[in-house]
């Protein structure tokens, strides 16, 4: 079954990543701008606020920008502010499709990062840096040396509940901007080298500490293969060779056989083929059926190999006492 492919990052569904950041950053904004018009004088809070929503603006404009477009769309090659270095096409497993000069899969934006939002993306997150070490800032300055300030302006003021409450949106937005800033300083180290984030993945691996902080996900690594062991079977032997074929030494049969004491009984244990001829005369041939390699004579000083001649062999009685000598065990029949 294929993976349906992904237009843009506004394609259902939607990364558990990309739902906490759309929660998360909307909330620090609500919370920034609370604190300030509560706690600062009205034209202070006013110049503290103009520089953070002016931020905001061109985060939230790049957000869109990249969140919109599709990534495997063709697109102009002029860029306005970043000198966004020349990548090939690459596939992406995420999103299932080519994109042109992909860099990397985002799952905060739950889209790809290519040559048609890279622009965007480096805005954004130097925006998004910005705006979180301002708040962060402002709200330390706000937490310190302006806070007998915001309690003569409010003495109705609960001051525990208002440091605390400070910190709290502090410490977020030290920690939230330690990765915007993170971000912001590896694809600037990248720009700085004319590379993308797949060629440094490739060049320096995964386990760069870069890539394991970022926790960058350019195309989904395959799972290594298991390796398919080879089934044993059991190999036959060799097939012992038949009137008129030809054996030499060189042959892995050769080689591979090992060498066989018979003993007189197997020796003497021979196969008797009837061929019926002419006026029905009998002629045996006889071959060891014991021994895998026939046997064979050199013929001069050639290395080829020919068989023996297979001889007439006259069946003839064999005699009660001779039998009776060669083995002492062998009983004869009585003779009546």
């Amino acid at each position: 079954m294929h993976a349906s492919v992904r237009v843009n990052g506004l394609h259902q569904p939607f990364s558990r990543d990309q739902v906490t950041s759309w929660v998360l950053q909307p909330c620090l904004f609500a919370a920034f701008v609370a604190i300030t018009v509560s706690c600062l004088d009205g034209l202070l809070a006013l110049w503290v606020l103009l520089p953070y929503v002016a931020v905001m603006g061109l985060f939230s404009v790049c957000w869109f920008l990249c969140e919109s477009r599709n990534p495997a769309a063709a697109t102009a090659t002029r860029k306005w502010c970043v000198p966004v270095p020349a990548k090939p096409i690459r596939y992406c497993s995420a999103c299932a499709k080519n994109s042109p000069g992909l860099d990397h899969h985002c799952t905060w934006l739950n889209t790809c990062i290519g040559e048609a939002n890279y622009e965007p993306f480096y805005l954004l997150i130097v925006a998004g840096t910005s705006a979180t070490v301002y708040q962060a800032i402002v709200g330390i300055v706000v937490a310190t040396y302006w806070l007998d300030d915001v309690l003569r302006w409010h003495p109705s003021a609960d001051r525990d509940g208002l440091l605390a409450a400070l910190w709290l949106h502090n410490l977020v937005c030290l920690v939230l901007g330690a990765a915007y800033g993170a971000l912001t300083g590896f694809h600037t180290y990248l720009l700085y080298l004319r590379m993308g984030t797949y060629d440094f993945i490739l060049k320096y691996g995964m386990q760069n500490r870069c890539i394991r902080l970022l926790k960058c996900q350019c195309l989904s690594p395959t799972r290594p293969l298991k390796p398919t062991v080879p089934s044993k079977t059991p190999k036959s032997p060799p097939t012992p060779a038949k009137k008129g074929d030809s054996v030499t030494p060189d042959t892995d049969e050769w080689k591979q056989t090992p060498s066989r004491k018979l003993g007189p009984a197997a020796s003497a244990t021979m196969a008797a083929t009837k061929v019926a001829e002419g006026r029905r005369s009998t002629k045996i041939s006889v071959e060891d059926e014991l021994d895998d390699i026939p046997h064979v004579r050199r013929s001069g000083s050639t290395k080829s190999f020919e068989h023996l001649s297979v001889h007439d062999v006259q069946m003839a009685p064999a005699p009660a006492s001779a039998t009776t000598d060669d083995d002492p065990s062998m009983e004869s029949d009585p003779v009546e």
